[in-house]
């Protein structure tokens, strides 16, 4: 996938999904990198944990082949 495709599907992530952080590195520009902030005011509670282990395994990359980011994925 061309950088500039790259750059375009990062960003439309970034400004549409609030609690993840999308960004590729310069050094490994094939590998998508992803952060997520886990909110922990009274503690992490462990449908917290479930949820987000369940959508880094199924919803992001349904996600990412759905919004045209399908060279992202291996």
């Amino acid at each position: 996938m061309p950088q500039e495709d790259r750059l375009r599907f990062v960003n439309w992530v970034n400004d549409t999904a609030h609690v993840l952080r999308f960004s590729t590195k310069a050094q490994s520009p094939d590998k998508l990198v992803v952060d997520h902030d886990l909110p922990f005011q009274e503690g992490v509670l462990e449908s917290q944990i479930r949820f987000i282990l369940r959508f880094f395994h199924q919803g992001l990359p349904l996600l990412i082949a759905l919004r045209g980011g399908a060279g992202l994925l291996r």
